[in-house]
């Protein structure tokens, strides 16, 4: 592209960071709000902790990159085993449930423990 090209050439306008652009077309804030709404349903690989007893060569307490096959195999027949693992954030809350008599933790522990 020579000189002359460049000049002739329509460029759009760039938006400082700090102004925010006036009204845009429908057509093109449909498109945007539809790619949002497809990157949230996108689950999010986190790595998690199994708070569950000591089950299928898994430790109590352990961190995992995601969740095991055998466990999910577990999860069709009783539900409830997706509930004993947790996000890292959530763990250190979740140890001390495990051992409070009557919370949601616990009862999940003492469930799994009648399964295995």
């Amino acid at each position: 592209m020579n000189e002359k090209e460049v000049k002739d050439e329509k460029v759009e306008p760039i938006i400082p960071l700090n102004e925010s652009p006036k009204a845009k077309p429908k057509a093109q804030s449909k498109k945007v709000e539809q790619e949002a709404i497809e990157v949230k349903a996108e689950p999010k690989n986190e790595k998690v902790i199994y708070i569950g007893p000591t089950f299928n060569g898994i430790q109590q307490f352990t961190a995992l990159e995601k969740v095991p096959e055998s466990f999910k195999e577990v999860n069709e027949e009783h539900a409830f085993f997706k509930y004993l693992f947790v996000k890292f954030s959530d763990f250190p809350k979740a140890r001390q449930n495990v051992f409070k008599t009557g919370t949601r933790e616990y009862q999940l522990v003492e469930k799994a423990k009648e399964v295995i």
